[in-house]
């Protein structure tokens, strides 16, 4: 999964995988945990993007999902 600003750019904002353990398979029961580090959040701006998850197998890349994401910054402290 990556998160960009807009769909053009070829940086990511932030990346999640099964490598880095933002991303979890849950094997026959068929869910996807995506995990993002309240650290790694605070490290953002107040931004919006786009993001796109896809699941890869093989030679196979199937998207899963796709949109867009508004990240505010905390209000209360």
């Amino acid at each position: 999964m990556q998160l960009r600003k807009n769909i053009e750019d070829t940086s990511n904002i932030l990346e999640l995988t099964t490598s880095n353990g933002r991303i979890s398979l849950g094997g026959v029961a068929g869910t996807v945990t995506l995990t993002i580090a309240a650290s790694d959040t605070a490290a953002l701006s107040a931004i919006e993007g786009v993001y796109d998850l896809e699941l890869v197998s093989g030679d196979t890349v199937e998207k899963l999902l796709k949109g867009t994401f508004t990240v505010q910054r905390e209000v209360t402290r």
